[in-house]
């Protein structure tokens, strides 16, 4: 039986933080319904875990070569302030965040998996989705580390890319960063793996799968 209302991405914004802080601030939206999802992401090259706020879940909170990246996530109440502070280790970054109406909030129905590595080519794992709703997904794919975006994955669409610091080198292990996010909307199989991103040169990258399911 289908559900009664696919998920609807109502709006999204992203951000770049170009000095080096340890608590980086996220802006959030006003106009939200009880029940909306929040969904943020932010990546960083400063090693360590993200602590987000009260009120926050998150699922994903990883450190790899190429920084720590991280996923929360939160159903509004109306409580939500304009802006939110994440503490992380200190340096640079960036992030996104978005509002769906119409998510499921049942545990086990946001699902997300990452992945590490060090190539051209961040491939964003597969991620196993529940099969009776699987037909009806929202699903992104993340890639954060230090380099040059050229490609999205097969299927997915530009969501967003931020670059809190396009001084580096191509391929270079130095200043130069992004967090890109891919969508893809629709019927999904009972597993979801993007194709690869495509980068300007081989680096040190975390790439991530997200999905979320309908009510």
């Amino acid at each position: 039986m289908p559900p009664v209302q696919q998920p609807e991405l109502l709006n999204r914004k992203s951000g770049s933080i170009r000095t080096e802080t340890a608590s980086p601030q996220i802006s959030l939206f006003q106009d939200l319904l009880a029940g909306d999802l929040l969904v943020a992401a932010y990546q960083t090259p400063a090693p360590g875990g993200h602590v987000w706020p009260s009120g926050w879940t998150t699922p994903l909170n990883a450190t790899a070569a190429s920084g720590s990246f991280s996923i929360a996530v939160r159903f509004a109440d109306g409580s939500e302030p304009a802006v939110i502070t994440v503490q992380t280790g200190s340096g640079k970054g960036a992030y996104t965040v978005f509002a769906i109406r119409y998510a499921s909030p049942a545990p086990g129905d946001i699902a997300t998996v990452a992945s590490t590595g060090r190539s051209a080519f961040p491939d964003p794992a597969a991620l196993m989705l529940g099969s009776a709703k699987a037909y009806s997904y929202l699903t992104y794919a993340f890639w954060g580390g230090r380099d040059y975006l050229r490609a999205f994955p097969t299927d997915y669409g530009y969501f967003d890319y931020s670059i809190w610091d396009n001084t580096g080198s191509k391929g270079a292990d130095k200043t130069n960063g992004a967090l890109a996010t891919g969508f893809r909307e629709g019927q999904v199989a009972s597993s979801e793996n993007p194709g690869p991103f495509m980068l300007a040169g081989v680096n040190n990258w975390t790439a991530v799968t997200l999905a979320v399911s309908p009510l």
